[in-house]
């Protein structure tokens, strides 16, 4: 059965080697041919990994492979017949051991095989394979039997030689002459083949971006020995790129030049660096443990320049991010969420909410803009289903069903009387009031006398009370009775029975492990709540988690030194607490309900696994005991000088004076950020732009509707693909008096049959190329996906081309071409911006779409095998080249 996953380009290529190496080491290979292909993935996996486990199957194999030698140098299938298609995929894997391991006993077997393939075998595959061969051994006299077998090749295997002569010397005239003598190349085709023929050497892995996603395309599906080496050949080839060329096109102007180098702790390949973690922690754990959440902005003279970043979440850290309103700081910690929900680390993450909109994480990213920017950074838009949004019980009717899954409450036995004092507003020891709630709920725990007829009868304590019982408590216990004045008790009663009203109350409650859930994203939404009532509910929160993770992390501790006690199973697993506006909860001047049980969490989380994350617009604001805390912050724009002196002050690394100036913190655009972290393998704080978003961010301001119509301003690309989308087709040729002149369609012939011939309407478009290219894919992609609901993303191609020949004649000769080809012409659709036209064979479908620019044509093509499009993108240029020479 295939293990598909959507495979996104952008991710940290070490979590797409996990996915690899647990593939390989899951897969039994049965055929010798097969077995060819799985010795050449455990080589593959051991020059990544360097792990002794590869190593030692691939010796295995490689001795079986020797003893299976003929005396002639060839091997056998399993019906006893020599087999040189077989034969020459062993001596591709052997040649990779030997460049490995430089075993003497394989070169022997290698020139034995080569030279029964030389005096037996004239043909390409032959050339290529000692042609592999002397590039390991640099051997002059074999060079000469290489090129003396290169004579003997036909004429269209010596065409195809072209490419590997200059693996050979490097000359760059064997490619122009290739380009010539093949005409289905393309530039895209001849840098790929050229890494299969190097035999997939990384030296030889492309460097241009547009290539590389094509190569990773097909890479979702590890289903056999072939798709799984292949797949390592280009992660230990798209690792080297990443690691000499980091992707640097993804940032703004905002790529500031300081002048203090950055050292920073990096990870075992090259392209990310980590935060958050030792030495010693990557030593041991590799990069498992991280979660990615953006890339370096910043040039400092070294190289990490586009590099991505790893924020450890394997310790639980105390992370700060903060920003003024809209500079991203709520889009960071989303960013964060994400990661946590798509990891499988076992952690259990709840969110404080006090805005409702991080609901929207359950739904893929909706804007154009935003899912263009998520592909532009190798991503793909998505939802998480984790995600669990839950309201609070007395509005949960309230909210729309799309955005909320479960109600929660508060057990009121579960406030203590000083949270009933700071959820009232009042002070427990100079009010009254204060005095007397403090008093009532001990007491209604511990029980007590009531006065008035049945004095003398005592009430037996509770400590699961309600509100009706604490209400009691205050109107007949004796005690308080005598105690306080008739009118304090009212007051205090009037409070409690205001508070049933509240929303947030029930017998019910929520039980802890509801919420704190390995793998679950629990959104607690506190939007519809005061500020007190937040505050209540987070207090609660924090000192639930806390005390339930110190009792487990002590009873597994003592586990391991008294074998007597039982191992019981974690009921709640480590737990990141993330809560967004934190100075309303735990502010500098004043308390709340929130403040003691915070400031207790970040000082004695750490050891029993409570990750706490922190999100403010005024860090100034914040209680000092909290910041003092910190391990990591993340800090955004911020404008007023105390926030900015608070940053500086808290900072728990060097600040270099570029960015520490208030100047340049004031000017920091949206979506980037200074990273500050306190180990002392990031010497100092550096810049940072903040990964897209993958779901819906329902954080963004919104604009009054008449400031839409009048103060938006439209892009020159936006003009251009709204008048697109409008029929009839008109679009913006020159303007002239700050209007648009309006350009028509033209009428052309195309053949659908021997005898049949339809009129096709183009547009005449006078747009910029990129534009026009951008415009008509988009539309090929929608109707393809509308008419080809079965084939799967990793199982389509596309492309573009320029046409030198007028529509008709082109389209008269593509088509025929096409014809003789086997295609048949299915559908023509011209209710759309474009017209385009569906043709098939057997399961291969293709769209492609015509404009006059020059004349640009458009395909996108697709099926429901696998590899059917292997080197579909060159037939189809052969066939263009066909119709353009008709």
């Amino acid at each position: 059965m295939a293990e598909q996953h959507v495979f996104e380009f952008g991710r940290p290529l070490h979590e797409f080697l996990v996915r690899i190496l647990a593939a390989l080491d899951s897969y039994k290979p049965v055929s010798l041919k097969d077995q060819t292909e799985y010795l050449e993935g455990l080589l593959l996996a051991h020059e990544i990994t360097g792990k002794p486990r590869f190593l030692e199957k691939s010796q295995k194999l490689t001795r079986k492979f020797l003893s299976l030698q003929s005396s002639e140098g060839i091997w056998f299938n399993q019906m006893g017949e020599a087999d040189v298609n077989t034969s020459g995929a062993v001596v591709l894997s052997l040649i990779r051991y030997y460049k490995v391991l430089q075993d003497e006993k394989v070169v022997d077997a290698l020139f034995k095989a080569l030279f029964f393939f030389e005096s037996n075998v004239a043909s390409f595959s032959t050339f290529h394979l000692m042609s592999l061969m002397y590039l390991l051994t640099k051997d002059a006299d074999f060079l000469k039997r290489v090129k003396k077998t290169g004579t003997t090749l036909s004429e269209e295997d010596k065409s195809k030689m072209l490419p590997v002569l200059y693996l050979l010397d490097g000359n760059r005239s064997h490619l122009d002459e290739a380009a010539e003598k093949l005409p289905a190349y393309s530039n895209e085709g001849l840098v790929t083949d050229l890494w299969r023929l190097s035999n997939f050497d990384p030296d030889y892995y492309p460097i241009d971006i547009t290539i590389r996603k094509l190569i990773s395309s097909p890479m979702g599906v590890l289903n056999d020995a072939l798709s799984i080496k292949e797949a390592l050949a280009y992660v230990q080839g798209e690792g080297k790129v990443r690691r000499d060329y980091p992707e640097t096109s993804l940032f703004g102007e905002f790529t500031p030049s300081l002048s203090v180098p950055l050292s920073i702790l990096g990870d075992d390949s090259g392209e990310c660096v980590l935060i958050g973690r030792s030495k010693e922690d990557q030593t041991k754990l590799g990069d498992s443990g991280t979660i990615y959440i953006g890339r370096i902005c910043e040039k400092s003279g070294d190289s990490s320049f586009g590099k991505k970043i790893l924020l450890d979440v394997m310790q639980p850290h105390r992370v700060f991010i903060s920003g003024k309103t809209g500079s991203g700081k709520s889009y960071t910690l989303g960013v964060i969420v994400e990661e946590l929900a798509r990891s499988d680390l076992g952690i259990g993450v709840i969110i404080v909410d006090p805005m409702g909109t991080f609901w929207s994480m359950k739904y893929p990213v909706q804007g154009e803009r935003d899912a263009a920017r998520v592909k532009e950074w190798g991503l793909e838009p998505r939802g998480y289903e984790n995600v669990k949004v839950f309201v609070p019980v007395g509005f949960y009717d309230d909210v729309p069903q799309a955005t909320r899954d479960f109600a929660f409450a508060i057990k009121p036995s579960e406030l203590t009387g000083e949270d009933w004092c700071s959820t009232f507003g009042i002070s427990p020891y100079e009010s009254p009031s204060g005095g007397l709630l403090m008093q009532s709920v001990k007491e209604v725990r511990e029980g007590y006398e009531i006065d008035g007829e049945g004095r003398g009868h005592l009430v037996e304590g509770k400590s699961d009370y309600s509100i009706d019982d604490l209400i009691g408590c205050v109107q007949t216990d004796g005690k308080l009775v005598n105690m306080y004045k008739p009118d304090t008790i009212r007051a205090v009663k009037m409070r409690l029975e205001v508070s049933k009203h509240w929303g947030v109350f029930s017998q019910e409650g929520l039980r802890l492990e509801t919420l704190s859930v390995k793998g679950q994203v629990s959104v607690l939404d506190v939007s519809q709540l005061g500020d007190s009532l937040r505050a209540l509910v987070v207090g609660i929160l924090a000192r639930k988690i806390l005390d339930e993770r110190t009792r487990l992390s002590r009873e597994f501790e003592a586990s391991k030194v008294e074998y007597s006690i039982e191992k019981k199973k974690i009921s709640v697993p480590v737990t990141w607490l993330l809560v967004d506006e934190a100075h309303v909860l735990a502010p500098s001047a004043g308390k709340t309900a929130a403040s003691e049980p915070l400031i207790e969490y970040a000082k004695r989380g750490r050891m029993p696994g409570c990750g706490l994350i922190l999100c403010t617009q005024q860090p100034a604001a914040m209680d000092t005991r909290i910041l003092s805390q910190l391990d990591l912050l993340i800090t955004h724009t911020l404008i007023f000088a105390d926030d900015i002196a608070a940053l500086k002050a808290r900072t728990p690394t060097f600040l270099p004076k570029e960015i520490g100036d208030a100047q340049f913190i004031r000017r920091i655009p949206v979506g980037d950020a200074i990273i500050a972290d306190h180990s002392v393998f990031t010497e100092r704080a550096f810049l940072a732009t903040m990964r897209p978003r993958t779901s819906e961010h329902a954080g963004r301001a919104v604009t009054p509707e008449i400031a839409l119509v009048v103060k938006k301003k439209v892009t020159r690309e936006e003009k251009v693909l709204n008048t697109l989308e409008t029929p009839p087709i008109i679009v913006p040729a020159t303007r002239k008096g700050g209007e648009f002149r309006k350009r028509a369609l033209t009428q052309v012939k195309m053949p659908v049959s021997e005898d049949q011939e339809i009129s096709v309407s183009i547009p005449i478009l006078n747009v910029e190329e990129d534009l026009l290219k951008k415009h008509q894919m988009n539309v090929l992609k929608r109707v393809y996906g509308e008419e080809f609901k079965k084939v799967q993303e990793q199982n389509t191609m596309h492309g573009q081309s320029f046409i030198r020949r007028d529509p008709e004649s082109f389209l008269k000769g593509f088509i025929v071409a096409l014809k003789e080809d086997g295609w048949s012409v299915d559908k023509v659709r011209e209710e759309i911006d474009s017209p385009v036209i569906y043709i098939s064979r057997g399961d291969v479908h293709i769209a492609f779409a015509l404009a006059i620019q020059r004349l640009i044509f458009s395909w996108f093509a697709g099926t429901e095998k696998r590899n059917e499009l292997a080197d579909f993108g060159q037939y189809l240029r052969g066939i263009i080249q066909r119709a353009e020479a008709e």
